[in-house]
């Protein structure tokens, strides 16, 4: 299977609903430095953003891991490059991030989201 055979969204039908041509760039420019940490291939070339709009004054983005058992510990690291790079771009006030497609997406979403219990709550 070669890159171009993925399957998966093409940049331009991720990056679609971004009408802001200077987001728009920046976005591709942080997405595109976002690499997945087993393989050491750019998550846009392995086609993994499946979601990315504009939502208030932040982005909401959804993808998929490469495979539903990749590594945990290196699923969430992607989960926190894309929310961590998305919230360095100027004007992004905000970033939700859905990871879909592994066994643990729950646990990833939420600790990434911030959306985890505090411990003294238990």
């Amino acid at each position: 299977m070669t890159m171009e055979s993925l399957p998966g969204k093409d940049l331009e039908q991720v990056l679609e609903g971004i009408k802001d041509t200077k987001k728009r760039d920046q976005i591709l420019e942080v997405l595109s430095e976002i690499v997945d940490p087993e393989i050491n291939v750019t998550i846009m070339e392995l086609k993994l953003i499946d979601v990315l709009e504009e939502r208030d004054e932040g982005l909401h983005v959804e993808f998929h891991q490469t495979t539903p058992y990749c590594p945990p510990v290196f699923a969430l690291k992607i989960a926190q490059d894309v929310k961590q790079g998305l919230s360095s771009i100027e004007g992004v006030n905000s970033v939700s991030v859905n990871a879909t497609g592994h066994y643990m997406s729950d646990y990833i979403n939420k600790v990434v989201n911030n959306q985890m219990p505090d411990a003294e709550e238990e």
